[in-house]
């Protein structure tokens, strides 16, 4: 065996910061083509554009409270979280954390990594005295769906269609559990 196998995950993590727009924006256009591929259609993940979402994450960065963990390999980010108050109109804000994305690089799923995020995102929202937390997922996508299922979140009957373009949309569900019950597991979850 060889030492990175015997030592284990070869990643880190740090919080990220508007100079990682770019990396963030590449991961995450790379992220949907891969997850929504067959759910939405090909031209639209066609024309996702990373110098697009790399703008969109400056402005979130500079205008929100949004905080931002990276995972990071060797070659740099492979994955990230994003969360915040919550932004829907029945949850309060200073209670309730949103987890409004969490990506890993394609190729790089059930190592570990989303788990990772996962649990050190909500680490520090416990920490900054959120009481809950609550995402939204496609309903499409049955891994997310487990993989918050195992993390102790369920579906609390709300439902949306995120408006993407006109004419196309993507059907999400809602995820909600207390914070305290979310992923304190003797058992890892897994991705």
């Amino acid at each position: 065996m060889n030492a990175a196998a015997r030592d284990g995950p070869r990643w880190s993590f740090r919080p990220g910061t508007e100079a990682d727009s770019e990396a963030l924006a590449t991961l995450h256009v790379a992220s949907w083509r891969a997850t929504y591929r067959g759910d939405l259609p090909d031209d639209y993940l066609a024309r996702l554009d990373p110098a697009v979402r790399a703008e969109g994450w400056r402005h979130w960065f500079r205008e929100t409270p949004m905080r931002v963990l990276a995972a990071l390999s060797p070659d740099g980010i492979i994955g990230f979280s994003a969360y915040g108050p919550g932004r829907d109109a029945d949850v309060d804000p200073i209670a309730v954390c949103q987890l409004y994305n969490l990506h890993v690089i394609p190729g790089e799923h059930g190592r570990g990594i989303g788990s990772s995020l996962l649990e050190r995102s909500i680490a520090d929202a416990r920490g900054a005295g959120f009481r809950e937390l609550s995402l939204w997922v496609a309903v499409s996508n049955a891994r997310a769906r487990k993989f918050y299922q195992r993390a102790g979140l369920r579906p609390d009957g709300r439902t949306q269609t995120e408006p993407l373009e006109p004419g196309i949309g993507l059907r999400e569900m809602r995820y909600r559990a207390p914070i305290e019950r979310v992923a304190r597991r003797e058992d890892p979850i897994t991705e």
